[in-house]
């Protein structure tokens, strides 16, 4: 599930947090003001590409790598382009080709129909606000600060759904990095072909926003680095960038002691695809936990 550096990073964490009054807490761990901003591509305008008419392939992934639609059958008006993946007898679902970006945040909160269906989890989260206001900056960074139950809600209302289990509802926790069960590592590992996202065994130093890169320490706009690509084409930024909330909790989601999956890393570690946590589901006081929706693919 996660490795014993990652387990003691973490656990070291839980304990300086724990020992402190709520609103020190927060203010160490990762403030958001720490939470920089890079300059964006740095090889390739890939981001550039979000908004602009590149032809697209009958997949929805133009030459440039960056959808600009999703592939057919997948939904396509809230939220990022997406992704098909199929795997014959395995899975034919959806994936978000980016993290959910500020911008896109915004227009859910900002909507009328945020609200999750009564018989799903979290019915008692009333607020979907970040843990700090959004600065005035690109909207074409990844939303942070976000906890299970917002990227939940946020991925009901754009018609999606939060990745879990292949074939739709919550993974196991013991199954995160089985690429036969679960929708996330399946992508990021094309069916367990590859340790990370873009391809080989080994660790790529500024392949993907990670490890304190390039970046100096920073999230970047989503699919600036056209590097970062994969496991299948057109997806981005599985590593790196911010964590992504897994539809896989140990206990039950909106429960006070629920823990539950973030994938993917952030700029501030160098994982690779399997290096998947457990995190409480109401952390959302740093900005390194973001969003990826999947969904049913309608034919």
């Amino acid at each position: 599930m996660i490795s014993v550096r990652a387990w003691h990073r973490r656990a070291a964490r839980w304990i300086v947090v724990a020992t402190l009054p709520a609103a020190a807490a927060c203010s160490l761990f990762y403030p958001f003001d720490d939470i920089t901003i890079g300059e964006g591509p740095r090889d390739g305008s890939a981001s550039d590409a979000l908004a602009s008419d590149v032809s697209s392939s009958e997949t929805g992934v133009p030459e440039s790598g960056v959808p600009d639609r999703s592939s057919p059958g997948c939904p396509g008006e809230r939220g990022s382009a997406m992704v098909r993946i199929t795997v014959a007898g395995v899975a034919d679902f959806c994936i978000d080709s980016t993290e959910v970006t500020r911008a896109q945040y915004q227009a859910f909160l900002d909507s009328s129909e945020q609200r999750i269906r009564p018989d799903a989890a979290c019915t008692t989260n009333t607020s979907y606000l970040p843990a700090a206001p959004f600065p005035d900056l690109d909207s074409s960074l990844p939303v942070g600060k976000i906890d299970w139950c917002d990227a939940y809600a946020f991925c009901a209302w754009a018609g999606k759904r939060l990745c879990g289990a292949i074939g739709g509802g919550p993974l196991a926790p013991d199954a995160t990095t089985d690429p036969d069960k679960g929708e996330w590592i399946l992508a990021c590992t094309k069916h367990g072909g590859r340790a990370y996202s873009y391809g080989g065994q080994s660790y790529v130093d500024g392949s993907c926003n990670s490890g304190f890169g390039d970046s100096g320490g920073a999230v970047l706009p989503v699919a600036s680095l056209p590097t970062c690509q994969g496991g299948y084409d057109g997806v981005f930024d599985m590593i790196g960038n911010v964590y992504e909330w897994e539809n896989s909790c140990d206990g039950v989601p909106g429960a006070e002691d629920a823990m539950c999956s973030d994938q993917g890393g952030s700029f501030r570690t160098s994982n690779g695809c399997k290096a998947s946590g457990m995190t409480p589901h109401f952390w959302q006081f740093s900005g390194d936990w973001g969003i990826r929706c999947c969904a049913d693919v309608k034919n």
